[in-house]
């Protein structure tokens, strides 16, 4: 009885890492087709690898924002005792990713930042993607609500987070 679990724990165990294995090489094969690419090609904008390699923070915290919006998770218990609590969550999520952002723009001195991407990245990308997650939740959940005035928090924070982020680099 105990060589049969054995047995059947090295089998799940093999199984196991086979898989694994097959996904790693196929990232691995995945990274180094967008490495060639992205050495070989003319073209002056950037690649997804270079995004994911350059701005690792914004997006980190882009997918944290998506999750916290989407993700059936209840309140803590801080909030009822916090008027208005949910506003500031929203101010305070999207005033952070703002300033991740700008510090990422900003963070190689030696590189100008046009202002069209600051005011694309900096700015649009951060409200757009609030009003989208709350488009996602009035739509997509049935757990969770849009609510035009957590859009409206979302854009306060942002644009704190712009003055902040403009003051620091100063």
């Amino acid at each position: 009885c105990r060589s049969k679990h054995h047995t059947q724990f090295a089998t799940k165990m093999t199984s196991f890492v086979c898989h694994n294995v097959i996904i790693i090489d196929i990232c691995v094969q995945n990274y180094n087709f967008y490495r060639t690419f992205a050495t070989k090609t003319k073209d002056k904008r950037p690649m997804k690898l270079k995004t994911v390699k350059n701005y690792p923070l914004s997006l980190l915290c882009s997918l944290g924002v998506v999750v916290m919006s989407l993700a059936p998770i209840g309140a803590p218990e801080i909030a009822q005792d916090v008027p208005l609590f949910d506003k500031w969550a929203h101010f305070v999520m999207y005033g952070t990713l703002t300033l991740v952002v700008w510090w990422e723009l900003h963070r190689k001195p030696h590189l100008p930042v046009s202002l069209g991407r600051l005011l694309t990245f900096g700015v649009a990308y951060p409200v757009l993607l609030g009003i989208l997650m709350e488009l996602g939740q009035a739509f997509l959940t049935t757990y969770r609500s849009g609510d035009a005035w957590d859009a409206v928090a979302n854009s306060i924070g942002v644009g704190l987070g712009c003055l902040v982020g403009a003051a620091l680099r100063r």
